[in-house]
């Protein structure tokens, strides 16, 4: 822990002293996220109650510019059991010429970010992305045209080893291939491709994730297929109310072999306050879960949420859940 404490106060210096020599305005942001959840389950015994709670802080500064130069930091602070951890999310120094851009960096990477079901509730938040989390750090090289992109990266990190990333955007659309050395689950070299479309209009949104992983033969450790495709889409039916869904289905080779989940959301405002009654039901333990989420705006940056929420596991009980949540932030 403070080996980490220290080298983040080490980044930080790195990063004020030269904005402080040079004059360069620094867009700094804090944004505090937390939950506490009491689970009743009457099963459970003796302990049919079970507390639980996750707290998360985010700060850094958003992409500052000098000239030709560039740089990013993104801090996070997580609960990991009974201690918090700071970690580095997000660092990069980038060098930009005309279409080009050459950059030097460690940030997180996987597929399936910005899905509404892992962020309308705080609890639980386990991951930024559905599927294939990473960490990436390289050295990439960038070329930029309108709304084309083109991105090559070579890196890697100890647990996936070498690493090496292809990705293509064009509007809505992002087309991307990772090489590793060392699979995170099968530790065989592996190959994932990524084809993902986006799409928003005033009244409609939709967004999808398709991924193949191709899992190379090596030593004694045989070759392996998995997939998943995941979807949200959300519609404005009325003036401040909308409807939204989701579903995610993967297929592994390994238990549980295939899982989906599917959502359904409806969220209606009324002024600050916002209504979202939520159903979802989860394939592995075929659970069909109930939410009801009430969230007060204080301001733009401040919210406060309750949700009660039920759940009915196959040959088990119906358990509830309690939550109180809130996510502050502020910037300057």
């Amino acid at each position: 822990m403070f080996t980490k404490a220290k080298l983040l106060i080490l980044i930080w210096g790195l990063l004020l002293l030269p904005a402080l020599y040079f004059g360069i305005e620094l867009p700094f942001y804090l944004n505090i996220k937390g939950a506490n959840a009491l689970l009743y389950h009457p099963q459970r015994e003796p302990r049919p109650l079970k507390w639980d709670e996750n707290y998360q802080i985010d700060f850094g500064f958003e992409t500052v510019e000098y000239e030709a130069w560039g740089a990013q930091l993104r801090l996070q602070v997580a609960q990991y059991l009974e201690r918090y951890q700071p970690y580095v999310h997000t660092l990069e120094l980038g060098y930009t010429r005309g279409k080009h851009r050459l950059a030097l960096g460690t940030n997180a990477i996987g597929i399936g970010e910005d899905y509404w079901q892992s962020s309308l509730l705080l609890y639980p938040r386990k991951n930024e992305f559905l599927l294939e989390n990473a960490r990436l750090n390289a050295v990439s090289y960038t070329y930029l045209q309108e709304n084309l992109s083109l991105k090559a990266a070579l890196g890697g990190n100890r647990l996936s080893q070498a690493m090496g990333l292809l990705a293509l955007g064009y509007q809505g659309l992002q087309l991307d291939f990772r090489g590793t050395a060392s699979d995170a689950h099968w530790y065989n070299p592996s190959l994932i491709s990524h084809l993902g479309y986006s799409h928003q209009a005033p009244k409609f949104s939709f967004s999808t994730d398709l991924m193949h992983k191709y899992v190379f033969d090596f030593s004694d450790r045989p070759s392996r297929n998995e997939y998943a495709l995941a979807a949200q889409t959300s519609c404005l039916l009325a003036p401040e109310c909308s409807v939204s869904l989701a579903a995610v289905h993967e297929h592994r080779e390994y238990a549980p072999f295939d899982a989906q989940e599917y959502h359904l959301a409806i969220n209606k405002a009324w002024n600050k306050m916002t209504v979202s009654p939520w159903l979802a039901y989860h394939s592995t333990d075929e659970c069909l879960q109930g939410k009801l989420l009430t969230t007060y705006e204080f301001y733009p940056e401040a919210r406060f949420g309750l949700a009660y929420g039920l759940g009915k596991p196959q040959n088990s009980d119906i358990y509830h859940e309690f939550i109180l949540q809130a996510d502050l932030a502020f910037g300057f």
